[in-house]
């Protein structure tokens, strides 16, 4: 597994912290095992959006990532099985996320102001007192 070759827009741990998720602008997710002594170790490179990777959120369990890039693409993760989730979104609609940074998708319908595209908002982020 290579390491990011352009600068890291997000990175997210894990609820147990026992994994990293580094979004860069090589339009790539890497994917770091953390142990107790420190140390990083690569777990897998997610690949498949067309530009850089603007957001990330991990599922409670960390059996899902959701992702947006600079191309307005939302993506559906299994850091476990190390590939993409075709039709994430129907295949998440009962995860619970541990994290609200994704712009896209029903849980922030109506934040668009009524004239505006992707480019007014840059992330979001939802109070833990839903």
């Amino acid at each position: 597994m290579n390491h990011p070759k352009e600068w890291i827009e997000i990175m997210r741990y894990n609820v147990t912290g026992d994994r990293l998720a580094v979004g860069s602008h090589d339009n790539w997710i890497y994917i770091y095992n953390t142990s107790e002594d420190g140390k990083y170790r690569p777990h897998c490179t997610l690949k498949g959006h067309s530009s850089y990777i603007t957001a990330l959120d991990w599922s409670l369990d960390g059996d899902f990532i959701r992702s947006s890039c600079g191309a307005y693409e939302l993506l559906f993760w299994d850091p476990n099985g190390k590939k993409q989730v075709p039709g994430g979104a129907s295949a998440t609609t009962s995860t619970k996320w541990s994290s609200h940074t994704v712009k896209f998708g029903w849980f922030v319908d109506g934040i668009y102001p009524s004239g505006t595209d992707g480019s007014h908002i840059n992330i979001v982020e939802m109070s833990k007192t839903e």
